[in-house]
């Protein structure tokens, strides 16, 4: 097993408003599929990486007491707190 973890969900209540930032703070694409009632952004991911997706869905609320997302950000996060 390459990694402990291989797939992550964040939930959002504004789709569009979450793609734009998590683009511009992590310099990608996120791709939209719609998936029925849910819209879901993928993040890129590759061969043996953990990869995840937005997700905006009735059932999937955004919540402080939910479970917490680490993102790499790298070794300096000034300039990714300058783009947010």
């Amino acid at each position: 097993m390459a990694n402990a973890l291989n797939w992550f969900e964040i939930p959002v209540s504004n789709f569009a408003r979450a793609k734009l930032f998590y683009e511009a703070i992590l310099q990608t694409t996120i791709e939209r599929m719609d998936m029925g009632p849910s819209i879901m952004g993928m993040f890129p991911g590759g061969e043996n990486a953990v990869s995840g997706a937005l997700v905006q869905d009735e059932n999937c609320q955004p919540s402080s007491t939910g479970t917490m997302v680490y993102l790499n950000g790298g070794e300096d996060l000034t300039a990714i707190l300058a783009l947010a």
